[in-house]
């Protein structure tokens, strides 16, 4: 792919007509009611899924969605609205219709909607898995079964699920900025279960990323097979934990969802401009171990919550949410950013085109100390070491 954002700029134009004449168009409607700024997203996203157990297809889908979400906002006031179709005239509709939050007679100026493009891109895609035959997909997911049964004549089951999507976006605003993106995305799931007598264990792992099918040259389905196996065996001869209240130690990967769900969401600014988070009001502030330092990251390579823009078109960053158990800054958008003072840190994002921008994580994590995992292990009665997926995002 070699960029990404006019690749996507390309795409809307020859399937939809959709030029800068015909976006500096809606803009001007948008806003012909006034407002302190507005936007277009437009969004066609193709996934499929298939779903395999009992050694057999269990169920397949594929979708495909498109449409343009229009926002305007006047204060801290949004006016939305979309349309799935992307004629030009169900779009001055949608248009006209997230204009009302406005209240000036005076006609906007005219709307420069130029493409802003970028050299780089966060996603080193080949093929994208959406145009890959289902045999091929199946194929995979076979592999993995077949490698899970022969790690161990105990495993009686096996169900993986293969996931993919390719989304193009085009973002359009009334400061003159155009962008677009092309966002691939993939998934494999496997769940092994193993049965000794009336022992019955299962064990989960998976991965994915923004890659296509060569994703599966770097990681097997037969590496996650073995692995969800060998988590199933391991199981048959745990121990029941102790009840109590217990010190634990838990390993990078699935723990990460524990920083996700904790901490992560309460850093998202539309919580803390609501004054409803832990963390409202605490910048500068020690709120975390001095030996906590809390990154979220939308520009690595390849990752799952990686982004080169995001649905408001500002460029992917890296974001110091915690430093030194200090509280540095929370994620924004446009409008939370505008409340605090604050630059955007790339951080909009929206469900589909229905939906209005809410500030979100990308990839969340924390650093490493300087601790050694054995150290960590010795000074505790209990250790927890969940399998080295990638962190929650």
């Amino acid at each position: 792919m070699s960029n990404p954002g006019a690749d996507s700029i390309a795409f809307f134009h020859s399937r939809y007509n959709i030029d800068s004449a015909a976006m500096s168009s809606l803009l001007s409607i948008a806003l012909s009611r006034g407002g302190d700024f507005a936007e277009l997203f437009f969004e066609h996203r193709t996934n499929s899924a298939i779903q395999w157990e009992d050694q057999c297809v269990k169920s397949a889908s594929r979708n495909v969605a498109q449409g343009v979400g229009i926002r305007v906002v006047r204060g801290d006031a949004i006016g939305y609205a979309y349309t799935e179709s992307l004629d030009m005239e169900a779009m001055r509709r949608a248009a006209g219709t997230a204009s009302r939050i406005g209240a000036s007679e005076e006609r906007p100026a005219p709307v420069d909607a130029t493409p802003h493009l970028s050299g780089g891109s966060f996603y080193s895609i080949g093929e994208p898995l959406t145009g890959e035959p289902a045999a091929r997909k199946v194929a995979l997911l076979e592999r993995a079964d077949r490698a899970a049964r022969a790690f161990d004549p105990s495993i009686a089951r096996l169900d993986a699920s293969i996931g993919d999507e390719l989304k193009y976006v085009m973002v359009a605003r009334s400061d003159g900025k155009v962008v677009g993106d092309i966002q691939p995305l993939i998934r494999f799931n496997v769940s092994a279960l193993s049965q000794q007598g009336e022992s019955r264990q299962i064990a989960r792992t998976g991965g994915g990323g923004r890659l296509g099918i060569e994703y599966f040259d770097r990681v097997t389905p037969e590496e996650l097979g073995r692995d969800a196996a060998r988590q199933a065996v391991l199981q048959q001869g745990a121990m029941e934990a102790p009840a109590g209240t217990l010190p634990v130690v838990l390993a990078a990967g699935d723990s990460g969802v524990l920083l996700h769900e904790a901490v992560g969401h309460g850093l998202e600014a539309d919580f803390n401009r609501k004054g409803t988070s832990n963390y409202s009001g605490r910048i500068g502030q020690p709120v975390a171990s001095p030996l906590v330092t809390v990154i979220d990251d939308g520009t690595i390579l390849d990752s799952r919550g990686s982004i080169n823009v995001d649905d408001e078109g500002n460029p992917s960053t890296r974001n110091t949410l915690i430093e030194n158990g200090m509280l540095r800054g929370y994620l924004h958008d446009e409008v939370s950013a505008r409340h605090f003072g604050v630059a955007p840190s790339g951080s909009g994002r929206r469900q589909t085109f229905k939906d209005y921008i809410m500030p979100r994580m990308t990839n969340t994590f924390m650093l490493p100390g300087k601790a050694l995992p054995r150290t960590l292990s010795a000074a505790s009665t209990m250790a927890s070491t969940p399998s080295p997926t990638p962190a929650a995002r």
